[in-house]
């Protein structure tokens, strides 16, 4: 199923200054390509996340064999490579985690006292990043998508983030190789 108008309102967040952009029918292919969400367990979750409650919830990580139990206090709702996190704080652990969504396959309330994220140091802070178009690219492929980008200085692109989020960004520009060209399209400047 594509959707066809339904986020276009979506769409409009990143276009606030435009007008019309409501008009504007949006093909969304990349909403196809989204892990399917177990809702039951998602429901109780996300009703966590709004209620401020620590929830427990079966978790199969990609390194464990079977899902584990953990109790988890969710704080954020984060959308980053393709899919929905909560960035919550796990009691198992006694630190502050992303879960995927799609890897939650059971979960329930407790009556744990829940932790807010005003410890998570890694959502406090923000950092800035640079990336630099990869120098193994053509010259033309780095300018076009340097020219793609506001936020360039210097020909570099800047983003500022949380730093809780800069894994994923750092992955997803600098780590993921380009199909076309078969190298990531920037490089990372610490």
């Amino acid at each position: 199923m594509i959707f066809v108008g339904k986020n276009v309102e979506t769409l409009t967040g990143y276009y606030r200054e435009e007008r019309g952009w409501g008009d504007i029918d949006v093909t969304d292919v990349d909403r196809l390509l989204r892990p399917d969400l177990p809702l039951p367990p998602i429901k109780i979750v996300l009703s966590a996340l709004l209620g401020r409650q620590v929830v427990s919830i079966d978790y199969r990580s990609k390194n464990s064999d079977s899902p584990l139990t953990r109790s988890v206090s969710p704080n954020h709702l984060v959308f980053a490579d393709d899919r929905y996190h909560i960035r919550a704080y796990c009691h198992w652990r006694e630190a502050f985690r992303d879960f995927v969504l799609s890897r939650i396959s059971h979960a329930k309330l407790t009556d744990e006292d829940w932790v807010p994220s005003n410890e998570d140091w890694e959502w406090k802070y923000s950092v800035t990043l640079r990336f630099r178009p990869n120098p193994k690219l053509p010259e033309s492929v780095r300018e076009a998508i340097l020219q793609s980008h506001q936020g360039t200085e210097a020909g570099c692109r800047i983003i500022k983030c949380k730093k809780a989020l800069s894994f994923y960004i750092k992955r997803k520009l600098a780590e993921t190789p380009d199909p076309r060209h078969g190298v990531p399209l920037w490089e990372w400047v610490p």
